[in-house]
């Protein structure tokens, strides 16, 4: 097996890299999370390039669906030349495997912290999450003759 390495810097490089690279490649391996992983599915679906995924983000949730727990589990799959085919979808010309999020979920990806996610983990979509929440809670006061009601409510 000929392994060519590249550190990516970013979504546009590593599609370009792949693209240029295409035919000399049976297997992109892309190391990171669900968001690296699914930042190829276009170039990969182009290109008729199969994936391995080498778990190392946050969550891994398209790993964990497919049953790669660990990076030792996902080279064994590699080295066993373990592939199986799995769904594809598009939403506005944005290709993804496993999730397609809109509305609060977006908010909650863009709230989040690079560092803090490095340090907390998983726990760092709870603190992005109620500080989305946060955003979009307003103070309102109703008032009505001999009356007068404040509360806090959630505007979407």
């Amino acid at each position: 097996m000929e392994v060519e390495v590249l550190h990516s810097e970013g979504p546009e490089k590593t599609e370009a890299a792949i693209r240029q690279s295409q035919k000399n490649l049976d297997l992109v391996v892309v190391g990171g999370g669900d968001g690296t992983t699914s930042s190829t599915a276009r170039v990969l679906k182009e290109c008729q390039l199969a994936l391995a995924i080498l778990p190392m983000g946050t969550a891994n949730d398209l790993a964990r669906s497919l049953g790669i727990v660990d990076l030792e589990q996902a080279f064994d799959v590699i080295i066993g030349n373990h592939r199986q085919l799995i769904d594809l979808g598009v939403v506005s010309g944005h290709y993804f495997f496993n999730v397609a999020n809109m509305g609060l979920g977006v908010k909650v990806t863009e709230a989040q912290d690079s560092e803090l996610k490095k340090l907390w983990g998983v726990l760092s979509y709870l603190r992005a999450f109620f500080l989305c929440l946060l955003a979009v809670a307003r103070r309102i006061t109703v008032q009505r003759p001999g009356n007068l009601k404040k509360s806090r409510q959630l505007i979407s």
